[in-house]
């Protein structure tokens, strides 16, 4: 409640900042709502960025992260935002490479960024890079979300090199880990990808990976989570079809 009435007081008479804070804000506090085209502020481009990623119109926030990135050229966020679009809801692994690719000459060592980059690259099987990307990273600046995600793309790695059991360790680890801090958001999502790289393998886990991912995914707001694990479940209806899974049916 507090932090929704201070919140609130931000936007009397708000900044770009203030407004930006608080359309992230609303997205883990029920009952804040924020529309950014009340406010004239002018540069709103990452709030704009956020509100558009929260309704999923998924182009239309890359286009705002691109303003975001011309106005604050030496932040990595914009390009984290419009990286992680690409690879995950979109599935555009190349465009979220080049989008990297804009944003490394000014956070060459940024951990989120160097695991957009080997996330992106391991789905193109360009595996040898996504490896040798993923060692750049300073393990002394990783935060908690950022091992969380460069624990999944480890397992992915180890997926597509045909390393089942570590990789599928590694997601389990991730997932571990995002239940402790709490951030049951990301922890879903490595249930959608291990469910997926299951899948692909043709695994005897695949069909109870999926299951669990739909489960965590339960009561989940993030749309981006929705996108991704209807992508899986289409795949796993693919695979079906093909005889490549274990097991019938859901």
């Amino acid at each position: 409640k507090k932090a929704k009435k201070y919140f609130r007081r931000s936007l009397a008479s708000p900044t770009e900042n203030s407004v930006a804070q608080a359309e992230w804000a609303s997205t883990a506090l029920p009952g804040l709502e924020v529309n950014v085209n009340e406010y004239k502020v002018p540069r709103t481009f990452e709030a704009q960025s956020f509100e558009t990623f929260q309704a999923r119109k998924w182009e239309e926030s890359i286009r705002w992260c691109r303003q975001w990135h011309w106005d604050q050229p030496f932040s990595a966020r914009p390009a984290i935002l419009a990286s992680y679009i690409s690879s995950g809801p979109l599935e555009r692994y190349s465009d979220s490479i080049k989008i990297i690719d804009n944003s490394k000459i000014a956070n060459p060592r940024d951990p989120v960024l160097i695991n957009n980059l080997a996330f992106a690259l391991a789905n193109l099987n360009r595996i040898e890079d996504a490896e040798a990307a993923i060692q750049h990273v300073d393990q002394a600046g990783v935060t908690d979300p950022a091992t969380i995600t460069l624990a999944a793309t480890k397992g992915l790695i180890c997926f597509r090199k045909g390393i089942i059991e570590e990789g599928r360790r590694l997601y389990r680890d991730a997932m571990d880990t995002a239940k402790k801090k709490g951030m049951l958001n990301y922890r879903a999502m490595a249930a959608a990808y291990l469910a997926r790289e299951e899948i692909r393998a043709g695994t005897d886990e695949s069909e109870r990976s999926l299951k669990r991912a739909i489960e965590e995914s339960r009561g989940q707001r993030g749309l981006d989570v929705v996108e991704i694990l209807n992508r899986v479940v289409e795949l796993a209806k693919e695979s079906r079809s093909r005889g490549r899974t274990s097991t019938g049916g859901l």
